[in-house]
């Protein structure tokens, strides 16, 4: 190996080394100390807010979902409703980050995927959360961006949880270039959030059964999306149209 070439351990070691450091910026920076004056800048509106808390304080357990990239904001509503929420958070990439962030604020956290393991880790997160809310990207960990997979449609159906989707859009916000195109709300932003009325899937579910709900809900989560981008003055992403 010719001098002042780092060894393939040394490398590994400082690559570890980086990713610890970005991690605690993210989790005790950002989250930490960023987050909170960014969520007590924010101006919040909630088109239908008695509906939703009315439902999440009614005893019946649900499924919610959004889209990856308008999670941070969503730490607001939960702060109002009060409820207990666990989080589907990947294994996979910057779940742990996700993880320790959304802890700081008392959100639990259910680890795993809503589409790998099949329907064993399906039934394991229904019984980790069996007395709480669950809130899942549909879209995520990797995407494609705005398209809703099959796991919380067979997550719903084996649970018999309604699903709920939430949306959000801000008056000025940046935009991420990750796949998702990350939305983070800039400080003192105007933000409108919007809620579906509850879905609820049947079980057993046949596969054109699962189809059909797939395409529903992700139409209903783009249209109110699609919707609130516009009255907020943003630009819609085609995909949300598509």
């Amino acid at each position: 190996m010719p001098s002042g070439e780092a060894r393939p351990e040394e490398r590994r070691a400082r690559k570890r080394f980086r990713r610890a450091i970005l991690e605690w910026l993210a989790v005790h920076l950002f989250g930490g100390l960023l987050l909170p004056l960014l969520l007590r800048s924010w101006r919040t509106e909630y088109d239908d807010a008695q509906d939703l808390l009315g439902a999440t304080r009614g005893g019946e357990q649900f499924i919610f979902v959004f889209w990856h990239n308008r999670q941070v904001p969503l730490i607001a509503p939960y702060r109002t409703a009060r409820v207990p929420v666990k989080a589907l958070i990947s294994r996979h990439g910057d779940g742990e980050i996700i993880a320790r962030i959304i802890r700081k604020y008392g959100i639990g956290t259910v680890r795993g995927s809503s589409t790998r393991g099949g329907v064993v880790a399906l039934r394991r997160m229904v019984r980790e959360s069996r007395d709480v809310h669950l809130c899942i990207t549909p879209d995520g960990p990797l995407g494609p961006r705005y398209r809703f997979q099959g796991g919380a449609v067979l997550l719903a159906s084996l649970s018999q949880r309604p699903i709920i989707g939430l949306t959000w859009s801000a008056d000025r916000a940046w935009q991420f270039t990750s796949w998702d195109r990350f939305l983070l709300p800039k400080p003192f932003a105007r933000i409108r959030f919007r809620a579906s009325q509850p879905v609820r899937v049947p079980r057993p579910l046949s596969d054109g059964q699962l189809e059909e709900f797939r395409l529903l809900l992700e139409k209903r989560l783009s249209g109110l999306t699609a919707e609130l981008d516009r009255q907020m003055g943003r630009e819609v992403d085609p995909l949300l149209e598509a």
